[in-house]
């Protein structure tokens, strides 16, 4: 994707990251609903802003992943066994911010439901969620998500 020279590399990250989660889970307009005019968010996720976007993109973040740091999560990706690929490391970044999403929380959803699901310890859910794992997560990574 390429964006217009008013985006920092922050705005990028973050676009990227609201576009997959609005495309995994078909939100649309109305799911969409943080204070801006529809048009302005489309051009904003397009990559398209004529101005900077880091106040609408903030706002979109919140909206849709509220309480979530990307900065934290960027530093945690330091931290991943070698083991992970850019995209698996994608992909847990991605677990962990919908194990904070108010519709998980809700259902009572958590990394402990998800390992007796999948009969995995919770200290192995952890494990890959954390990059420690020592071994290729992607196949798990994937029963996850």
């Amino acid at each position: 994707m390429k964006f217009s020279k008013h985006y920092s590399e922050q705005d990028q990250k973050r676009v990227l990251l609201l576009k997959d989660e609005i495309d995994t889970f078909c939100l649309g307009e109305t799911d969409l609903n943080c204070g801006y005019g529809y048009s302005q968010i489309k051009t904003v996720l397009e990559g398209t802003s004529p101005i900077v976007p880091t106040k609408l993109v903030m706002a979109l973040w919140e909206h849709v992943f509220p309480q979530t740091n990307l900065e934290a999560f960027e530093q945690g990706e330091r931290h991943y066994s070698d083991k992970y690929t850019d995209e698996d490391m994608f992909l847990c970044n991605r677990i962990k911010m919908r194990l904070h999403s108010r519709e998980l929380k809700e259902q009572e959803i958590s990394a402990s439901s998800i390992a007796m699901i999948l009969k995995k310890s919770p200290a192995t859910i952890s494990l890959l969620l954390n990059g420690k794992y020592n071994a290729p997560p992607t196949k798990f990574l994937h029963q996850i998500w």
